[in-house]
């Protein structure tokens, strides 16, 4: 069975500056358990360092494996696969915790994250 597994990961920039990593992966397990398993293994594997563009060391860390979903093979010309719902638990209004949640990073501020 195919499944889609939802990894977080933090990279820092010689622990100054946090970027965080939304992840979704596909992978064929037996079980929701084995899927998992199989995803937190990736996710271990994927926890490096490296000298970027700046000579700064940058570090990637899985801060955890966020959910696991069966993905369903269909033949229509458009499948959902993933959707997740949140509420609002903090102080910002909800315009506010939008901007926050879906702010994604500009390819400037990405360039520290370059390889050298």
């Amino acid at each position: 069975m195919t499944y889609g597994v939802k990894i977080m990961y933090t990279y820092s920039i010689e622990d100054k500056k946090n970027y965080f990593e939304e992840s979704i992966i596909k992978l064929e397990a037996v079980s929701f358990g084995d899927a998992l398993d199989k995803a937190e293994a990736y996710a271990n594997d994927r926890e490096y360092e490296y000298i970027n563009s700046n000579n700064q060391i940058v570090r990637i860390t899985k801060i955890d494996v966020l959910d696991c979903f069966l993905i369903y093979d269909n033949d229509d010309e458009v499948t959902e696969v993933y959707s997740s719902f949140c509420t609002n638990k903090t102080t910002l209004n909800d315009d506010d915790y939008y901007d926050a949640v879906v702010d994604i990073s500009s390819v400037d501020e990405l360039y520290p994250l370059r390889h050298k």
